[in-house]
């Protein structure tokens, strides 16, 4: 069987996603897809990213992103391969990825994978457990006297959709930073005019966060069901207790010790009070508890094997969307797409119009 993969960004191309060297393979997040193509090529699958061999035959065409140029190149030519959307992040950072649009991409693709519990049929919508490196080792921490209270390693972003979790992270921060002179936050795009205690990015997450007890690890969405990322599994491996807010079931997915609900605290006073309060006893409990997560199946699920194992499968799976309906769809978003393009040339074209005859007048 031969697969090709359309990575996330352009930058992952010529194979790049499976290159541990790759620049964007930071904290080995890319590791996950290495242990997939191993575990396909195990059992006799070719994975290669879409770019390359663009003239061979493929049985399985996966998106981890939309992308247009791929679909009109490889379905028009290759009526009967098998297409699969993989939608790894909430509408809040991809409006494709709303019930209604998801849907619409059913049409299109012959399986979609979704962290949508409540959208999974085992059918035409899979699940999709975001997949993190089983080869990530466990930090060995500061002792729990030696350790400051709290952190986050977060990137700046702004959204106005409904549910976003990035004014609660900066709420968050407003607050820390206002309650401890020593309070100290990581990430990408701050300012330290805005927030003294940023410092700044950082290299490794897991060294960081393990000279903390607590990281605030918020989803970029509130109250889906099933979005479950990375961001909790790099506090687990740093062995820091996360205050989780995301998953509307993140208890499905995980016992209840080894995170803190901020769901249940009032306003971030009542928070800080309880992380305050927590003895040294119940925090060696949590660690213990998350210890025994990161060993037991239920970590398995949220890997590139399991994924490759989601991928073999479908060999055996029908295929469910007619080529021919499929490229009437198909020719609809091209239409839209060069449509909308125009538009928006005519209306950049119309302002730089309009600017000029305003400066010469």
């Amino acid at each position: 069987m031969k697969i090709a993969i359309v990575p996330f960004s352009t930058e992952l191309e010529n194979n790049k996603i499976f290159n541990p060297t790759a620049a964007q393979n930071r904290d080995d997040c890319l590791g996950p897809y290495r242990e997939m193509k191993q575990e396909l090529l195990q059992n006799g699958a070719e994975i290669f990213t879409a770019d390359q061999e663009r003239d061979s035959h493929i049985d399985i065409l996966i998106f981890l992103r939309f992308d247009l140029k791929y679909l009109l190149h490889y379905v028009f030519r290759l009526p009967n391969v098998r297409l699969i959307y993989m939608a790894f992040e909430p509408p809040v950072v991809q409006p494709l990825h709303y019930y209604s649009k998801l849907k619409l991409l059913s049409k299109v693709f012959d399986i979609v994978f979704t962290f949508y519990d409540d959208l999974v049929d085992n059918k035409q919508f899979q699940k999709l457990y975001y997949p993190v490196s089983m080869s990530i080792k466990k930090t060995e921490c500061l002792d729990y006297q030696s350790r400051e209270l709290i952190t986050a390693i977060v990137g700046d972003k702004k959204s106005k959709r409904k549910g976003e979790l990035y004014s609660s992270r900066r709420e968050a921060l407003t607050f820390f930073t206002n309650k401890y002179p020593t309070f100290k936050f990581y990430g990408s795009a701050w300012s330290q005019k805005e927030f003294s205690s940023y410092a700044g990015p950082v290299q490794n997450k897991q060294v960081v966060l393990s000279g903390y007890k607590f990281a605030i690890c918020f989803e970029n969405q509130r109250e889906l069901v099933g979005l479950i990322s990375e961001k909790i599994f790099d506090c687990f491996y740093a062995q820091v207790v996360p205050v989780y807010i995301g998953a509307k079931n993140v208890e499905e997915y995980f016992p209840p010790l080894t995170f803190i609900d901020g769901r249940k605290f009032e306003n971030y006073e009542a928070l800080n009070a309880y992380i305050l309060g927590m003895s040294e006893e119940e925090y060696s409990l949590r660690i213990s508890a998350i210890n025994e997560y990161l060993k037991s199946p239920n970590r398995k699920l949220f890997t590139g094997q399991k994924l490759a194992q989601q991928i073999l499968n479908l060999e055996s799976k029908p295929k469910t969307v007619s080529k021919y309906f499929r490229k009437s769809i198909i020719a609809i978003f091209l239409f839209i797409s060069l449509w909308f393009q125009k538009v928006l040339h005519k209306l950049k074209k119309l302002t730089a119009n309009t600017f000029a005859y305003l400066y010469w007048k």
